[in-house]
């Protein structure tokens, strides 16, 4: 879990300096995803559509089986 958390804490840095790249936004999803915060990932799954990226959607599969949209 510690690195996920360093992970996390790394993607969030990167979208303050470009809040705009989708690719941060899924990765930092997928990290939130690990530590069971699913709330937060939706919410970066969606921002990273927002900006043009696509999630895989085994992934979108395995959040919605956590957390249902």
């Amino acid at each position: 879990q510690h690195r996920f958390r360093e992970a996390v804490e790394a993607y969030r840095r990167s979208i303050r300096l470009d809040p705009r790249n989708p690719s941060a936004h899924k990765n930092l999803a997928v990290a939130l995803f690990e530590l069971g915060e699913y709330t937060d990932a939706w919410k970066e799954v969606e921002l990273c559509r927002k900006y043009g990226g696509r999630v895989h959607p085994e992934f979108l599969r395995m959040l919605s089986k956590r957390m249902p949209r």
